[in-house]
Parts: structure tokens; sequence; C-alpha cells
């Protein structure tokens, strides 16, 4: 939920008028590729061989006690922060929310920075 926030503030920016450049020199994963995609559309560059990552989203507990029931309802609430996801970086890039949901099925997807820039996820290459 902390990568939402700060991406509310970077649309709070960006809605004044101000851009928003973010940079991926290493790696971008998780949390750390849905900040970098919220940059400013023309302002958010990669290296050629950074690495980037989304993937399903993961619930982790130590102790879990629960009911079938508990389970569906679990299932439903992290198919909606998922398709929330989706959702957003559908608006970011040039890949479909149903591309999107193939790549990451019960697995992690990985790309290179310039293939960041073919998903339409980055905007240039950094030298």
């Amino acid at each position: 939920m902390s990568a939402w926030d700060i991406i509310g503030c970077m649309e709070y920016w960006k809605g004044k008028g101000y851009i928003v450049e973010t940079r991926c020199r290493g790696m971008a994963a998780s949390a750390g590729f849905m900040i970098f995609v919220a940059g400013t559309k023309g302002y958010r560059f990669v290296s050629p061989h950074a690495l980037l990552m989304w993937h399903e989203i993961i619930s982790i507990k130590f102790v879990d006690v629960s009911t079938p029931s508990d389970k569906e309802e679990e299932a439903r609430i992290l198919r909606c922060f998922q398709n929330n996801a989706h959702d957003y970086f559908a608006e970011k890039g040039n890949l479909t929310k149903e591309q999107l949901n193939q790549l990451v099925h019960k697995k992690q997807f990985w790309f290179t920075g310039r293939e960041a820039i073919k998903y339409g996820y980055a905007d240039g290459l950094l030298k």
C-alpha cells in the first residue's frame, strides 16, 4: 500500500504541472516498478540492461488458522488488488490487462530496460 501512497503524491505534483522524472539504473521490482512507471510520460528513463519485474500479488502469513470461507474471501481481495494493479499498468504501457494476467500467472515477469521501452513502461535509455 505504501507504493500507492507514493504514486498518489507523484500524481498530485504532476496534476500541478510538475514533471516527475523517474530513472532505473539497476533494478525496479514489485512496488519499485510501480513507482518507476508512475513518472511523467516522456521522463521515465532506464539503463538498457536494468531489470524490471512485476508479479502476482503475494500474501505472507506466519500463523494461519482459517476456514474455506476465509480463503475464498482472501482470494477475492487479492484478486481485487491484482486487477487494480493491472488496470494501472494497462493505462501506463502497451500491455493489456489480459496480457499482464498471463505473464504473471503463478510466476514473475522479468524484463530488461530495452524491453521496458518496447512495453511502454519506459520512454528512453540512460547513457
